[in-house]
Order: structure tokens, then sequence, then C-alpha cells
């Protein structure tokens, strides 16, 4: 947990002064709580900001996260481990721990002409958000690709539809992502010529 030393006197992203379910109390009476409930609401405010204009289901994801930490009770350790797993992934951080091998893809990446985005949903899937462009605006791509799986270290991406594949590939290399695609996205995701393959460093923000 990465709480560090601003937990104490933490205050949550809601008025304790309201507090009326036996979470929200018991979030309100213990710092660490109280400072993970406000990273949350913080992490996810900056990602759908991020994601504005490619993406719409993250609120509704928010409120259905909302009723997973509620089913908690005043537990602290059934909420503090929804809590933080909930800030990781909005934060888009590797949560340790956890055996999946697509977490450790996880983050937002840029490069020169566009970033990228490996979030894991609350429902446990996995998935590439990516925009890049030609810097005259020539040609744009706008991808989104579900992660099945992870083979041989490299991360597979579908970005097509169910009866046309478009796979995307991705490795790490360090801290940097390596995308590369197994059909070109020009002329389907991507205008004429245009291609997301490339190096992407980590990134605290994007675009």
């Amino acid at each position: 947990m990465l709480a560090g030393a601003g937990a104490a006197g933490a205050q949550p992203s809601f008025d304790c002064r309201k507090a009326a379910t036996p979470t929200e109390k018991a979030i309100c009476a213990d710092a660490q709580l109280a400072w993970l409930d406000r990273a949350v609401a913080t992490a996810f405010r900056q990602l759908k900001a991020e994601l504005a204009s490619q993406f719409e289901t993250l609120p509704a994801e928010q409120t259905e996260f909302l009723k997973v930490r509620d089913a908690c009770g005043a537990e602290k350790s059934c909420l503090a481990r929804a809590i933080e797993s909930r800030r990781s992934a909005l934060a888009l951080q590797p949560q340790q721990g956890l055996s999946d091998r697509r977490e450790r893809f996880v983050g937002r990446y840029r490069n020169r002409i566009g970033w990228a985005i490996v979030r894991r949903r609350l429902d446990g899937g996995y998935e590439l958000i990516a925009n890049a462009g030609e810097p005259s605006g020539r040609w744009v791509c706008d991808v989104f690709a579900a992660i099945a799986e992870v083979k041989d270290n490299v991360a597979i991406g579908e970005a097509g539809e169910e009866k046309e594949s478009y796979p995307v590939r991705l490795t790490m290399k360090g801290g940097s992502l390596v995308m590369s695609e197994d059909r070109p996205l020009a002329g389907y995701l991507c205008g004429h010529n245009g291609a997301i393959s490339g190096t992407y460093r980590r990134a605290p923000k994007v675009p």
C-alpha cells in the first residue's frame, strides 16, 4: 500500500459529516482508508480527463466499484484491499502481488507522435487505448484493443472486430512499451500511412 506519511490526518473524498453507511463511517474513522479513498477520487478524475474523447464507460465502471467497496461493510481489511486495488488500477500503476502477466504492462506511455494507456478494468480484463498522429496532421490513429493474453512476454491486443483480426503486439523493454502491428492499421483505425508502432516511454500524464 502506498499511502506513506501523508495518510496521517487525511480526509476522504466525501464529507464525513454526511457519512451514512457503515463503509463511509469506517473510511472516515481510519486515516489510511481516508487517504486511499481520496487517492481513488484523484486518480479517477485524471484518467477520466485523459480518456474523455476516447472512452465513455469509466464513470459507470466507477459506480460499480462503489458497490464492490460498499459490500465490505465496515471491515477494514476488505476495504483496504478493494480501495487499493482500484487506486492502482486508476492510477495506472502495476499492482504488486497480482499473478496476471498482463499487469506489468499497465501504465501511461508517450512518444513524439502519440500516447498509449494500458489499464486493468474493474472486471479484471485489460485493454489498450492509444492515440497517435503525424505532426502535420495528415493522419491520426485512434486504437482500442482488448488484451487477452501474454505469450512469451508479448501481450496480444485485438484491435479488430470478431471476423476481422488486427492484432497489436506489446512488449516491455525496461520502462518502455514497444508496440507493433501484425497487420497494418492504416485505413482501418489509422489514416492513410498511419501507424501506432514504436517505442513509448512511461509518462506521468497523457496526452
